[in-house]
């Protein structure tokens, strides 16, 4: 019963959030660059690195999770990482967490020189916005603020599915796991053909 409130809530702000943003801009030209949206991955500049974040719901399992993975400019793993939690909750509120996993990892390992992508336009947006939304999902994005500004050189921009597969593939596994850490030496094989796939 708390839990389906709790998704109410979260649904009922999102939808708000998403109402407001239609009356005063286009939702699929609001705050994208034009340097954004790319259809493939590539690797960061020289001594700069990129972390894809992504995330996934599992309502038959009852739980979500996200995946991330960090990479250099040579595009070798350096570090990823998936999760997942028990709850159901919207697809918006996971990617979020999904995003405040990331800049927490960031923030903890001192890591600087980071760009984070992630293929959820409406995370993108919301942390871009200066709106404020009294909801699980708005206090999770004000969270994820709080820490950018706390970080040195570390930005966020939105790309497509497609250059997003290394972390959509850890996210979708994520349920199997609570929480699990790779090394560039220690990525699961059918983890790996993904980041093969998408250097291509």
């Amino acid at each position: 019963m708390a839990m389906t409130f709790f998704r109410l809530i979260t649904r009922t702000n999102l939808e708000q959030w998403l109402f407001a943003q239609e009356k005063n801009f286009s939702p699929l030209s609001f705050s994208v660059g034009n340097d954004e949206g790319d259809e493939q991955w590539c690797a960061p500049h020289v001594d700069y690195y990129k972390i894809n974040v992504d995330a996934a719901t599992f309502s038959d399992k009852h739980r979500f999770g996200f995946g991330w993975v960090l990479r250099d400019a040579k595009g070798f793993v350096i570090q990823a990482r998936s999760g997942s939690r028990y709850g159901d909750v919207e697809p918006g509120f996971a990617e979020a967490l999904g995003l405040k996993e990331v800049l927490s990892w960031i923030k903890i390992s001192n890591f600087s020189n980071v760009t984070v992508e992630t293929d959820s336009l409406v995370t993108v947006q919301a942390l871009r916005s200066s709106v404020i939304m009294a909801s699980p999902f708005g206090n999770c994005i004000e969270e994820c603020k709080g820490l950018l500004s706390s970080l040195n050189n570390v930005n966020f921009r939105f790309v497509k599915r497609s250059a997003n597969r290394v972390a959509h593939a850890l996210a979708r596994e994520s349920w199997l796991y609570a929480d699990r850490s790779y090394s560039g030496n220690s990525i699961p094989s059918n983890i790996l053909d993904v980041i093969v796939l998408e250097m291509i």
